[in-house]
């Protein structure tokens, strides 16, 4: 049955006898509106998937900027708990520069 349609297919784009343009025109034309409507129905079907990815790619860039938001926070937070140490304690923040200086001393041999 299958190769029955498969010849009925291919004997309908054929090509018509000479002088017959018409036939060939609306047959091309025939197989170009398939292929519009073919896109059309996968360009609808892809839809709903592509809006999802911009979903969650808009959700994965606010979560990222909350996340630099808070490394930013957090960051100034220590440099400022760190400038308060130094003018609280000059002498333990200078022997404890001076320890960490020498552990990367002895470390880099």
């Amino acid at each position: 049955m299958k190769a029955n349609q498969v010849g009925q297919d291919l004997s309908d784009l054929s090509v018509p006898a000479a002088g017959s343009n018409t036939d060939v025109d609306s047959s091309v034309e025939r197989v170009v509106q398939g292929a519009h409507d073919s896109v059309n129905r996968m360009a609808d079907a892809a839809k709903p998937a592509i809006q999802q990815l911009q979903d969650k790619v808009n959700a994965s860039v606010d979560s990222l900027g909350d996340s630099a938001d808070h490394a930013r926070k957090l960051s100034e937070d220590g440099a400022e708990s760190l400038r308060t140490l130094v003018r609280d304690r000059p002498l333990v923040a200078l022997a404890a520069a001076t320890v960490v200086g020498m552990l990367i001393a002895r470390l880099a041999r």
